[in-house]
């Protein structure tokens, strides 16, 4: 469960600082594929260790997930990976993992929030962003964050 997080977190963070899909995928893919903490360590550091993703079928490197549902962290992680690396839209990618079966609801979060982070905001489908509950909620605390993020730079 913290390998899949941590690959999360590190797609994340270089997908928000506008890394491209295939270095976004290489990130994830040295957290998904590091063995041990030195491996972890070379993942972050982005040195020795740290490859090329293949962006087509990193799910199938992760046990368990192929095209089926995902049950465990690090597959439904691979899937959501795998539907980010074979679109070329937001709305392509979430929907993909939507329609994998199995904890599609878990593929689809993560895929969003990836494809949200490298697509940015303006991708999501309008009809999407309008059907929100409490979309002026959200959007207060995504400022709010996004505020608090750059005083901390």
């Amino acid at each position: 469960m913290l390998t899949a997080c941590r690959a999360l977190a590190a797609a994340l963070y270089a997908a928000l600082t506008g890394a491209a899909k295939g270095a976004i995928l290489a990130r994830a893919s040295a957290f998904l594929d590091a063995p041990d903490a030195a491996g972890v360590i070379a993942a972050v550091s982005g040195g020795p260790g740290l490859r090329a993703a293949t962006a087509v079928g990193l799910a199938e490197r992760v046990p368990g997930t192929a095209r089926r549902g995902a049950v465990t962290a690090r597959a439904a992680l691979g899937a959501a990976l795998d539907a980010f690396a074979r679109t070329d839209n937001l709305r392509d990618a979430v929907l993909m993992a939507a329609n994998l079966g199995g904890n599609s609801d878990v593929v689809a979060a993560a895929c969003g929030a990836l494809a949200g982070a490298h697509y940015t905001a303006s991708a999501v489908p309008t009809l999407w962003r309008n059907s929100l509950m409490k979309k002026d909620l959200l959007e207060g605390f995504a400022d709010r964050l996004l505020a608090h993020a750059l005083l901390q730079m």
